[in-house]
């Protein structure tokens, strides 16, 4: 296992210091947690393969743990294999929906296949310091 901080900087984010993200490699596969802006940015100054990403997790629903998480399904899919197992991602009741209107709303075509799984009776994000 390999882990790199992508972005720490929460909703302050710098030139320096990316939103929030963590990649983490499993062997082929890696796992990033949270998304935030510029995701796809810090991912191009790393080890990890966009077409190689696995698995996202959002820990809650403010803007700079998923706000990225539009643009990165783009980038994605430029690489990945048509015949790949589905991209899953599991977050907080509602990012289905966030997923669906964010895409429709920029006309976004090039996806990789994905299922969402939504995590309910978890805490609502108003009560996590971000």
């Amino acid at each position: 296992m390999e882990v790199s901080i992508l972005g720490s900087g929460a909703c302050f984010p710098s030139p320096a210091r990316g939103a929030s993200c963590t990649a983490l490699r499993v062997r082929d596969s890696y796992w990033l947690f949270d998304v935030g802006e510029g995701t796809q940015v810090q991912l191009q100054r790393c080890w990890v393969r966009p077409s190689k990403i696995d698995k996202i997790f959002i820990t809650h629903a403010h803007g700079d743990h998923a706000f990225g998480l539009p643009g990165l399904l783009c980038l994605i899919a430029n690489g990945r294999p048509k015949n790949a197992p589905p991209l899953e991602i599991y977050g907080p009741h509602g990012l289905r929906a966030f997923i669906r209107v964010s895409l429709s709303f920029t006309g976004t075509r090039k996806l990789p296949a994905y299922v969402v799984h939504e995590l309910h009776q978890v805490p609502p994000s108003s009560s996590i310091a971000s």
